[in-house]
Parts: structure tokens; C-alpha cells; sequence
């Protein structure tokens, strides 16, 4: 009780540090009351939870839709790649029908089997490199033209040209080998009578 009475004496000896104190106490105490209530609303109280998910469950939602794009975009791409093939075998099939007299006349006059297989599929040979010199031309262009919607990727990846392109070349000699092989199976004599 003694040490209670010093004290309240040396807080009246000096007024103006007491008054610092007191109010330096308020201040320190309104704030953390008012810090600790915010908080408390924020963070104590039970906030409502809607569509809650694990971090996979979400991550699987953001990228569906560029998954389900470049899927159905290979998927067009196989497509495309079945329809060239049959519409290069169709266009060979014909050409080979279309000149059978003149294969039948060449190997009446002895040319081998492989050299009309070779004809025919330097006839194919000259349209993969044209159409891989248009279709090369035109993906460059696309590529700068989409550029900007790509994020960090290139418009035009020299691996992917090329693997196009091999790809194609393939399909379209195995497409034009076909025909070349039934060209080259042709009997002379009834090329020769054919109409």
C-alpha cells in the first residue's frame, strides 16, 4: 500500500509525463481493442464456404477448356491428314487410269515395274513439294498473325515444320504408293485394249 501511495506521488510531481503516459496507454489500448475486434470479425467468426474443392479438383476446372481445344484440335488435324490421304489417292488413282494406255505401251516396250512405280511417284513427289512449299508459306503467315494470342510460345517452331512436313510426306507417298504399285502390275496387252 506504501509503494502504491510513492507512486501516485511521482505521477503528480511530474504532470506533463504523467499526461504522455496515460494517454500513450489509451491510445495503445483503443487501437489493440480495435485491431483485436476487426480481427475477430474477419478471422474468428465462422465465414461461409461455397463449392468447396481440393487444389487439384480446381486446377483440372481452369485448364478443361485448353485441354478439351487442343484435343479436339489434333483431333481435326488426324482428320484433315485421313481426307488428304484419300483425296490423294483418289487423284493418283484417276491419273493412273487416266494414262493406262500409256503405261501399258511402256511396258510392252520394256520399261520395268519399279520405273512406272518411279513415274507415279515422282508425279506424287512433285505435289508434296508443292503443296508443302503453299502449305509451309501459309502456316508462317498464320503464325505471325497469331502471335500475339500466343503466351510465351513462338508462331513459327522450326521443329514443328518439319515434323509436319515429314509427317505429310508420308502420308502421301504411302497414299500415292497404291496406285504406283497397280500401275506397275499392269498387263501390256490389256492396257493396250483398254478404253
Amino acid at each position: 500500500m506504501i509503494s502504491l501511495k510513492l507512486a501516485f506521488r511521482a505521477l503528480f510531481k511530474t504532470p506533463f509525463v504523467t499526461a504522455i503516459a496515460v494517454l500513450s496507454l489509451a491510445l495503445g489500448i483503443g487501437a489493440n481493442a480495435a485491431i483485436f475486434s476487426l480481427f475477430d470479425q474477419i478471422r474468428l467468426q465462422s465465414l461461409p464456404v461455397q463449392d468447396l474443392k481440393t487444389l487439384d479438383q480446381q486446377a483440372r476446372e481452369r485448364v478443361f477448356l485448353d485441354r478439351m481445344i487442343s484435343t479436339l484440335t489434333a483431333a481435326f488435324g488426324a482428320l484433315a491428314t485421313l481426307l488428304a490421304a484419300i483425296g490423294l489417292y483418289g487423284v493418283l488413282a484417276y491419273t493412273v487410269a487416266q494414262r493406262t494406255r500409256e503405261i501399258g505401251l511402256r511396258m510392252a516396250l520394256g520399261a520395268a515395274g519399279g520405273k512406272v512405280r518411279g513415274m507415279v511417284l515422282k508425279q506424287v513427289g512433285i505435289m508434296i513439294l508443292i503443296g508443302g512449299a503453299v502449305g509451309i508459306a501459309g502456316a508462317l503467315a498464320l503464325g505471325r498473325g497469331a502471335q500475339s494470342l500466343l503466351f510465351e510460345m513462338e508462331g513459327s517452331d522450326p521443329l514443328v515444320f518439319a515434323v509436319s512436313a515429314v509427317l505429310l510426306a508420308a502420308v502421301a507417298l504411302g497414299a500415292g504408293y497404291v496406285p504406283a504399285r497397280r500401275a506397275s502390275r499392269v498387263d501390256p496387252m490389256k492396257a493396250l485394249r483398254y478404253e
